[in-house]
Protein backbone atom coordinates (compact mmCIF):
# COMPACT_ATOMS: atom_id res chain seq x y z
CA UNK A 1 0.00 0.00 0.00
CA UNK A 2 2.79 2.38 0.91
CA UNK A 3 4.48 1.70 -2.43
CA UNK A 4 1.25 2.40 -4.32
CA UNK A 5 0.71 5.67 -2.42
CA UNK A 6 4.32 6.67 -3.11
CA UNK A 7 3.88 6.03 -6.83
CA UNK A 8 0.65 8.04 -6.88
CA UNK A 9 2.35 10.94 -5.10
CA UNK A 10 5.25 10.85 -7.60
CA UNK A 11 2.86 10.85 -10.56
CA UNK A 12 0.88 13.71 -9.03
CA UNK A 13 4.04 15.77 -8.50
CA UNK A 14 5.18 15.18 -12.10
CA UNK A 15 1.74 16.11 -13.43
CA UNK A 16 1.77 19.31 -11.35
CA UNK A 17 5.23 20.21 -12.66
CA UNK A 18 4.07 19.75 -16.26
CA UNK A 19 0.97 21.90 -15.68
CA UNK A 20 3.06 24.67 -14.13
CA UNK A 21 5.45 24.58 -17.07
CA UNK A 22 2.67 24.64 -19.66
CA UNK A 23 0.68 27.48 -18.07
CA UNK A 24 3.14 30.29 -19.00
CA UNK A 25 3.33 29.01 -22.58
CA UNK A 26 -0.47 28.91 -22.88
CA UNK A 27 -0.80 32.37 -21.36
CA UNK A 28 1.86 33.72 -23.71
CA UNK A 29 0.01 32.36 -26.73
CA UNK A 30 -3.32 33.77 -25.55
CA UNK A 31 -2.17 37.23 -24.46
CA UNK A 32 0.51 37.96 -27.04
CA UNK A 33 -0.40 41.00 -29.10
CA UNK A 34 1.29 43.81 -30.97
CA UNK A 35 0.30 47.46 -31.00
CA UNK A 36 1.52 48.05 -34.51
CA UNK A 37 3.20 45.84 -37.05
CA UNK A 38 6.87 46.80 -37.03
CA UNK A 39 9.28 44.69 -39.05
CA UNK A 40 12.33 46.80 -38.32
CA UNK A 41 14.83 46.21 -35.50
CA UNK A 42 13.08 48.84 -33.36
CA UNK A 43 9.83 47.05 -32.77
CA UNK A 44 8.39 43.62 -32.36
CA UNK A 45 11.14 41.88 -34.32
CA UNK A 46 11.54 39.01 -31.83
CA UNK A 47 7.84 38.18 -31.73
CA UNK A 48 7.54 38.28 -35.51
CA UNK A 49 10.48 35.99 -36.08
CA UNK A 50 13.45 38.28 -36.67
CA UNK A 51 14.76 40.27 -39.59
CA UNK A 52 16.70 37.30 -40.97
CA UNK A 53 13.77 34.90 -41.08
CA UNK A 54 10.96 34.64 -43.59
CA UNK A 55 7.69 35.27 -41.82
CA UNK A 56 4.00 35.60 -42.56
CA UNK A 57 1.64 37.46 -40.25
CA UNK A 58 -2.10 36.87 -40.13
CA UNK A 59 -3.26 40.37 -39.23
CA UNK A 60 -6.54 39.10 -37.78
CA UNK A 61 -4.57 37.59 -34.89
CA UNK A 62 -3.22 40.92 -33.69
CA UNK A 63 -6.04 42.74 -31.95
CA UNK A 64 -5.26 46.25 -30.76
CA UNK A 65 -7.56 48.43 -28.70
CA UNK A 66 -10.36 45.96 -29.37
CA UNK A 67 -9.83 46.12 -33.13
CA UNK A 68 -8.70 43.25 -35.34
CA UNK A 69 -7.06 43.50 -38.72
CA UNK A 70 -7.49 41.24 -41.73
CA UNK A 71 -5.41 39.82 -44.54
CA UNK A 72 -1.73 38.95 -44.34
CA UNK A 73 1.64 40.64 -44.38
CA UNK A 74 4.86 38.73 -45.03
CA UNK A 75 8.56 39.45 -45.06
CA UNK A 76 11.13 37.76 -47.30
CA UNK A 77 14.69 38.71 -46.26
CA UNK A 78 16.20 37.01 -49.31
CA UNK A 79 14.57 39.53 -51.65
CA UNK A 80 14.06 42.36 -49.14
CA UNK A 81 10.33 42.23 -49.91
CA UNK A 82 7.29 43.03 -47.78
CA UNK A 83 4.09 41.64 -49.28
CA UNK A 84 0.68 43.06 -48.41
CA UNK A 85 -2.14 40.69 -49.42
CA UNK A 86 -5.61 42.15 -48.81
CA UNK A 87 -3.95 43.61 -45.71
CA UNK A 88 -5.97 45.84 -43.39
CA UNK A 89 -3.91 46.13 -40.19
CA UNK A 90 -5.32 47.65 -37.00
CA UNK A 91 -2.90 49.92 -35.13
CA UNK A 92 -2.95 51.16 -31.57
CA UNK A 93 -4.20 54.72 -31.24
CA UNK A 94 -0.84 55.91 -29.88
CA UNK A 95 1.26 54.18 -32.56
CA UNK A 96 3.64 56.37 -34.57
CA UNK A 97 3.09 54.28 -37.69
CA UNK A 98 1.15 51.21 -38.73
CA UNK A 99 4.12 49.80 -40.63
CA UNK A 100 7.46 51.09 -39.35
CA UNK A 101 10.55 49.78 -41.13
CA UNK A 102 14.02 50.94 -40.07
CA UNK A 103 17.21 49.54 -41.61
CA UNK A 104 20.82 50.60 -41.22
CA UNK A 105 22.69 51.05 -43.45
CA UNK A 106 20.20 52.43 -45.96
CA UNK A 107 18.82 49.67 -48.17
CA UNK A 108 16.13 49.24 -50.81
CA UNK A 109 12.96 47.45 -49.76
CA UNK A 110 10.21 46.29 -52.12
CA UNK A 111 6.58 46.67 -51.09
CA UNK A 112 4.67 44.08 -53.11
CA UNK A 113 0.89 44.41 -53.39
CA UNK A 114 -1.61 41.60 -53.79
CA UNK A 115 -5.35 42.19 -53.78
CA UNK A 116 -6.77 45.31 -52.14
CA UNK A 117 -4.99 46.56 -49.01
CA UNK A 118 -6.22 49.42 -46.81
CA UNK A 119 -4.35 51.24 -44.03
CA UNK A 120 -6.56 53.55 -41.96
CA UNK A 121 -5.09 55.77 -39.21
CA UNK A 122 -8.12 58.05 -38.87
CA UNK A 123 -8.46 59.51 -35.39
CA UNK A 124 -4.74 59.34 -34.65
CA UNK A 125 -3.05 62.68 -35.51
CA UNK A 126 0.39 61.30 -34.58
CA UNK A 127 0.47 58.22 -36.82
CA UNK A 128 1.86 57.91 -40.33
CA UNK A 129 0.51 55.00 -42.33
CA UNK A 130 3.93 53.85 -43.60
CA UNK A 131 7.23 55.10 -42.18
CA UNK A 132 10.38 53.73 -43.83
CA UNK A 133 14.00 54.67 -43.23
CA UNK A 134 14.98 53.00 -46.50
CA UNK A 135 14.55 53.37 -50.23
CA UNK A 136 11.17 51.90 -51.22
CA UNK A 137 9.93 50.37 -54.46
CA UNK A 138 6.19 49.69 -54.76
CA UNK A 139 5.15 47.04 -57.25
CA UNK A 140 1.83 45.26 -57.70
CA UNK A 141 0.22 42.26 -59.26
CA UNK A 142 -2.53 42.99 -61.84
CA UNK A 143 -5.49 44.74 -60.23
CA UNK A 144 -3.77 45.19 -56.86
CA UNK A 145 -4.10 48.43 -54.91
CA UNK A 146 -3.16 50.16 -51.66
CA UNK A 147 -5.45 52.74 -50.09
CA UNK A 148 -4.26 54.96 -47.24
CA UNK A 149 -6.56 57.08 -45.07
CA UNK A 150 -5.40 59.09 -42.07
CA UNK A 151 -4.76 62.26 -40.14
CA UNK A 152 -1.02 62.59 -40.74
CA UNK A 153 1.38 61.52 -43.50
CA UNK A 154 0.50 58.73 -45.89
CA UNK A 155 3.98 57.48 -46.80
CA UNK A 156 6.88 59.10 -44.92
CA UNK A 157 10.46 58.44 -46.04
CA UNK A 158 12.63 61.03 -44.27
CA UNK A 159 15.86 59.94 -45.97
CA UNK A 160 15.01 57.49 -48.73
CA UNK A 161 13.56 57.61 -52.22
CA UNK A 162 10.24 56.23 -53.49
CA UNK A 163 9.54 54.48 -56.79
CA UNK A 164 6.00 53.39 -57.70
CA UNK A 165 6.37 50.94 -60.56
CA UNK A 166 2.84 49.55 -60.88
CA UNK A 167 -0.50 49.16 -59.15
CA UNK A 168 -3.00 51.69 -57.83
CA UNK A 169 -2.01 53.91 -54.92
CA UNK A 170 -4.78 56.02 -53.37
CA UNK A 171 -4.02 58.35 -50.46
CA UNK A 172 -6.37 60.72 -48.61
CA UNK A 173 -4.80 62.26 -45.51
CA UNK A 174 -4.65 65.53 -43.57
CA UNK A 175 -0.86 65.67 -43.69
CA UNK A 176 1.38 65.15 -46.71
CA UNK A 177 0.39 62.22 -48.90
CA UNK A 178 3.89 61.36 -50.13
CA UNK A 179 6.54 62.95 -47.89
CA UNK A 180 9.91 61.80 -49.20
CA UNK A 181 13.44 62.96 -48.45
CA UNK A 182 14.75 61.97 -51.89
CA UNK A 183 13.42 61.34 -55.39
CA UNK A 184 9.83 60.36 -56.10
CA UNK A 185 9.51 58.33 -59.32
CA UNK A 186 6.05 57.47 -60.66
CA UNK A 187 6.53 55.03 -63.53
CA UNK A 188 4.15 54.58 -66.45
CA UNK A 189 2.21 51.59 -65.07
CA UNK A 190 1.41 53.35 -61.78
CA UNK A 191 -1.97 54.89 -60.99
CA UNK A 192 -1.48 57.47 -58.23
CA UNK A 193 -4.24 59.54 -56.62
CA UNK A 194 -3.18 61.67 -53.66
CA UNK A 195 -5.34 64.09 -51.66
CA UNK A 196 -3.99 66.19 -48.80
CA UNK A 197 -6.57 68.13 -46.87
CA UNK A 198 -4.13 70.57 -45.25
CA UNK A 199 -0.70 70.24 -46.90
CA UNK A 200 1.05 69.40 -50.16
CA UNK A 201 -0.11 66.15 -51.73
CA UNK A 202 3.32 65.12 -53.08
CA UNK A 203 6.55 66.50 -51.60
CA UNK A 204 10.13 65.56 -52.48
CA UNK A 205 12.69 67.27 -50.23
CA UNK A 206 16.07 67.55 -51.91
CA UNK A 207 14.75 65.20 -54.56
CA UNK A 208 13.03 65.36 -57.93
CA UNK A 209 9.43 64.39 -58.66
CA UNK A 210 9.75 62.33 -61.85
CA UNK A 211 6.36 61.61 -63.42
CA UNK A 212 6.18 59.01 -66.15
CA UNK A 213 2.52 58.03 -65.73
CA UNK A 214 -0.52 59.62 -67.31
CA UNK A 215 -2.59 58.52 -64.34
CA UNK A 216 -1.49 60.91 -61.60
CA UNK A 217 -3.84 63.14 -59.64
CA UNK A 218 -2.73 65.41 -56.78
CA UNK A 219 -4.90 67.70 -54.66
CA UNK A 220 -3.57 69.82 -51.79
CA UNK A 221 -4.92 72.03 -49.06
CA UNK A 222 -5.91 75.62 -49.82
CA UNK A 223 -3.07 77.85 -51.11
CA UNK A 224 -0.59 74.95 -50.91
CA UNK A 225 1.01 73.59 -54.13
CA UNK A 226 -0.28 70.14 -55.05
CA UNK A 227 3.16 68.83 -56.09
CA UNK A 228 6.42 70.23 -54.69
CA UNK A 229 10.02 69.42 -55.55
CA UNK A 230 12.14 71.19 -52.96
CA UNK A 231 15.82 72.15 -52.82
CA UNK A 232 16.93 72.99 -49.28
CA UNK A 233 20.02 73.36 -47.15
CA UNK A 234 22.99 75.69 -46.90
CA UNK A 235 23.42 77.33 -50.27
CA UNK A 236 24.27 80.54 -52.05
CA UNK A 237 21.01 82.48 -52.28
CA UNK A 238 22.19 84.02 -55.57
CA UNK A 239 22.52 80.64 -57.29
CA UNK A 240 19.76 79.47 -59.63
CA UNK A 241 17.66 76.76 -57.95
CA UNK A 242 17.39 73.54 -59.94
CA UNK A 243 14.07 72.44 -61.43
CA UNK A 244 12.71 69.58 -59.33
CA UNK A 245 9.67 68.38 -61.29
CA UNK A 246 10.05 66.37 -64.50
CA UNK A 247 7.35 65.13 -66.86
CA UNK A 248 7.97 62.27 -69.26
CA UNK A 249 7.55 62.91 -72.98
CA UNK A 250 3.92 62.80 -74.02
CA UNK A 251 2.52 63.92 -70.67
CA UNK A 252 0.95 67.26 -69.87
CA UNK A 253 -0.91 69.29 -67.27
CA UNK A 254 -3.57 71.36 -68.97
CA UNK A 255 -3.39 75.05 -68.11
CA UNK A 256 -0.22 74.68 -66.03
CA UNK A 257 3.52 74.86 -66.40
CA UNK A 258 6.44 73.88 -64.18
CA UNK A 259 8.02 76.88 -62.44
CA UNK A 260 10.74 77.18 -59.79
CA UNK A 261 10.37 79.83 -57.11
CA UNK A 262 12.83 82.14 -55.39
CA UNK A 263 15.15 81.15 -52.59
CA UNK A 264 13.53 81.63 -49.22
CA UNK A 265 15.18 81.67 -45.83
CA UNK A 266 14.08 79.03 -43.36
CA UNK A 267 13.91 79.51 -39.59
CA UNK A 268 17.21 77.65 -39.12
CA UNK A 269 19.04 80.06 -41.44
CA UNK A 270 19.21 77.71 -44.43
CA UNK A 271 17.58 78.39 -47.78
CA UNK A 272 14.98 76.52 -49.77
CA UNK A 273 13.33 76.88 -53.17
CA UNK A 274 10.28 75.02 -54.43
CA UNK A 275 9.45 73.82 -57.91
CA UNK A 276 5.67 73.73 -58.43
CA UNK A 277 2.96 73.80 -61.07
CA UNK A 278 1.67 77.31 -61.75
CA UNK A 279 -1.09 78.58 -64.08
CA UNK A 280 0.09 79.29 -67.62
CA UNK A 281 -0.89 82.96 -67.33
CA UNK A 282 1.17 83.55 -64.17
CA UNK A 283 3.55 86.48 -64.57
CA UNK A 284 7.10 85.65 -63.55
CA UNK A 285 9.58 88.07 -62.02
CA UNK A 286 12.61 89.56 -63.75
CA UNK A 287 14.58 86.36 -63.16
CA UNK A 288 11.91 84.16 -64.69
CA UNK A 289 10.98 82.80 -61.27
CA UNK A 290 7.64 82.42 -59.57
CA UNK A 291 7.07 85.51 -57.41
CA UNK A 292 6.25 85.09 -53.74
CA UNK A 293 2.55 84.87 -53.02
CA UNK A 294 1.67 83.71 -56.54
CA UNK A 295 -1.47 81.61 -56.82
CA UNK A 296 -0.89 77.92 -57.45
CA UNK A 297 -3.43 75.29 -58.45
CA UNK A 298 -4.40 73.04 -55.58
CA UNK A 299 -5.39 70.27 -57.98
CA UNK A 300 -3.12 68.88 -60.69
CA UNK A 301 -4.06 66.14 -63.17
CA UNK A 302 -1.28 64.52 -65.20
CA UNK A 303 -2.62 63.15 -68.50
CA UNK A 304 -1.25 61.72 -71.71
CA UNK A 305 -0.99 63.96 -74.76
CA UNK A 306 -3.03 61.92 -77.23
CA UNK A 307 -1.87 58.63 -75.67
CA UNK A 308 -2.88 57.47 -72.23
CA UNK A 309 -0.07 55.36 -70.78
CA UNK A 310 -0.93 52.98 -68.02
CA UNK A 311 -2.25 49.50 -67.30
CA UNK A 312 -4.52 49.48 -70.40
CA UNK A 313 -1.80 50.15 -72.99
CA UNK A 314 -0.57 47.33 -75.29
CA UNK A 315 2.95 47.78 -73.94
CA UNK A 316 1.91 46.94 -70.40
CA UNK A 317 2.96 43.23 -70.56
CA UNK A 318 6.56 44.39 -71.03
CA UNK A 319 6.59 45.69 -67.43
CA UNK A 320 5.02 42.93 -65.35
CA UNK A 321 4.16 43.81 -61.76
CA UNK A 322 6.18 41.07 -60.08
CA UNK A 323 8.15 38.79 -62.47
CA UNK A 324 10.12 37.12 -59.71
CA UNK A 325 7.29 36.61 -57.25
CA UNK A 326 6.53 32.91 -58.02
CA UNK A 327 10.12 31.95 -57.15
CA UNK A 328 10.07 33.70 -53.79
CA UNK A 329 10.01 31.37 -50.83
CA UNK A 330 6.72 32.41 -49.23
CA UNK A 331 6.37 31.44 -45.62
CA UNK A 332 3.11 29.50 -45.15
CA UNK A 333 0.63 31.04 -42.75
CA UNK A 334 -0.45 28.26 -40.41
CA UNK A 335 -2.43 30.58 -38.14
CA UNK A 336 -0.40 29.43 -35.12
CA UNK A 337 1.93 32.04 -33.61
CA UNK A 338 2.88 30.05 -30.48
CA UNK A 339 6.64 30.31 -29.77
CA UNK A 340 8.32 26.95 -30.39
CA UNK A 341 11.27 27.21 -27.97
CA UNK A 342 9.19 27.01 -24.74
CA UNK A 343 7.33 24.00 -26.10
CA UNK A 344 10.57 22.22 -26.96
CA UNK A 345 11.86 22.87 -23.44
CA UNK A 346 8.67 21.45 -21.94
CA UNK A 347 8.95 18.34 -24.10
CA UNK A 348 12.55 17.77 -23.03
CA UNK A 349 11.65 18.17 -19.35
CA UNK A 350 8.68 15.85 -19.75
CA UNK A 351 10.81 13.18 -21.42
CA UNK A 352 13.39 13.45 -18.64
CA UNK A 353 10.66 13.14 -16.00
CA UNK A 354 9.27 10.01 -17.66
CA UNK A 355 12.75 8.47 -17.77
CA UNK A 356 13.24 9.18 -14.06
CA UNK A 357 9.89 7.58 -13.28
CA UNK A 358 10.72 4.45 -15.31
CA UNK A 359 14.15 4.07 -13.65
CA UNK A 360 12.62 4.52 -10.20
CA UNK A 361 9.95 1.93 -10.98
CA UNK A 362 12.55 -0.52 -12.32
CA UNK A 363 14.64 -0.22 -9.15
CA UNK A 364 11.58 -0.83 -6.99
CA UNK A 365 10.76 -3.98 -8.96
CA UNK A 366 14.34 -5.27 -8.59
CA UNK A 367 14.16 -4.87 -4.80
CA UNK A 368 11.10 -7.09 -4.76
Amino acid sequence: MKKMRSKRRMKGVLALVLVCLLLPVTAMAAEFRVDSIQLGPKGFTTQLGGMDQAQSVNLAEFKTDGKAGSGTMSWDPATQTITLEDACPAARDEALAVLDFDREPMETVTLHLKGKSVIDTSGNPNADALRFDTHVVIEAEPGASLEIIGDRNGIYLPHGSLTVKSGTLKINVKGTGLNVGGDIVLEKDAVVEVVSQEDAAILAINGTVQIGSGHVSAQSGAKVPAIVGRTSGSTDSTAVPPTRIELAEGLEVKGCRIVTGQWQKAEDGTFYADTVFAPDQTELDENGRLPDGAKVPVRVEITGNGVTPGPDTPDNPEVPGAPDQPSRPDSPNSGDRTPLLPLIIVLVISAAAICVLLIWKSKKNQKK
